[in-house]
């Protein structure tokens, strides 16, 4: 095997380690290929400053990246086999993205995902039939999953999941539609397979007969995983609603990572927003999404006083009952002058 052959193998087997990423810019550059090195080394750089981070040098990377891209892309997509072609680069390589049935992604064939170190997959109809997909080997190049429950989503998800041996990679996973238990959910978050978690989407869940208000956050807030993540979503379907007084202090401190929170749909009202907010100042979150809560002025005013509001840089509350005038308290708010996207209507 060549040196170039046993690079690359190596960043296919640790997708993650961008040791491996830069050892074959080394290598890039050493044989004739600067331009390809240096893209591999400034989106490897750029990505590890975050996406978040508004820097002169996260700046420069970006600018780098688009001249690169602009200059060479062509050439090094038509290396690419096949459709991946168009998909987006990430970390130097393709990243390609693909939304299956469960029928489609059960016809797919050993080596279907070996063009790209790690793919995103969206599963569009999960249902009993969906169990093989869950052990399929093909899963060991997924680092997104989306799984949307058909029309009669297994309650058993959760425990196909732990046991799903071939995610070894996942760092994102977003589930929508499924009726969650608690137990079954702390049960998977404490798996190997939840460990190395870093977003995790739990999108317009119901509860069937189970009562999920605020104890939901609690149950991901006592797992391991609750250290890694950077972003989280709890979305509830219309009707679904935290009661009042159940929400509970959201545990700020047990999410020291935590970038992103969306919680919308949750009719939290301005007495959920308190219980919220009451729970501690975090300062890496940088976007909160509070969509469809029936916040009124009162929580406009809850937020403009909340420190938690000084690391926030993009912050949604469309579809509330706040008025300009609520607006105008966050835009006055000393604790949003940060803010570079404030989305209410």
């Amino acid at each position: 095997m060549s040196d170039e052959k046993a690079l690359l193998a190596a960043i296919w087997e640790h997708p993650h380690d961008d040791t491996v990423r830069l050892a074959y810019s080394d290598w890039l550059q050493e044989n004739g290929q600067a331009e390809r090195a240096e893209f591999i080394r400034v989106q490897v750089e750029a990505a590890n400053l975050g996406y978040w981070d508004d820097s002169p040098r996260k700046l420069a990377l970006l600018h780098a990246e688009e001249r690169l891209k602009k200059a060479f892309g062509t050439t090094w997509r038509s290396e690419v086999p096949g459709s991946s072609r168009q998909e987006r680069f990430s970390r130097g390589f393709i990243l390609p993205g693909r939304r299956f049935s469960t029928k489609a992604f059960l016809r797919l064939r050993v080596g279907d995902f070996d063009t790209a170190p790690q793919w995103e997959v969206t599963v569009l109809d999960v249902s009993q039939a969906s169990r093989p997909v869950l052990d399929s080997s093909l899963l060991t190049r997924v680092v997104k999953l989306d799984l949307r429950m058909g029309k009669a989503p297994p309650e058993e998800l959760f425990g196909w999941l732990a046991g799903a041996a071939h995610l070894r990679h996942l760092r994102t996973l977003a589930i929508t539609g499924l009726p969650i238990v608690p137990s079954v959910l702390a049960e998977f978050l404490n798996s190997a397979v939840a460990a190395p978690l870093e977003s995790l989407w739990l999108n317009y869940f119901h509860n069937g007969p189970y009562r999920l208000d605020g104890q939901i956050l609690q149950v991901i807030a006592a797992a391991p995983i609750a250290g890694n993540l950077r972003a989280l979503g709890v979305t509830l379907a219309p009707g679904q609603s935290f009661p009042g007084g159940t929400f509970g202090l959201f545990p700020w401190h047990q999410f020291p990572r935590l970038e992103w929170l969306a919680l919308d749909y949750s009719e939290l009202g301005d007495r959920g927003l308190r219980l919220l907010l009451a729970g501690g100042v975090p300062t890496t979150l940088r976007r909160l999404d509070l969509q469809y809560n029936a916040l009124t002025d009162d929580g406009a005013r809850l937020l403009a006083t909340w420190p938690g509001g000084q690391a926030i840089r993009h912050l949604v509350v469309v579809s509330n009952a706040i008025s300009e005038q609520g607006v105008q308290l966050l835009r006055d708010s000393p604790y949003y002058r940060d803010v570079k996207y404030l989305t209410w209507r």
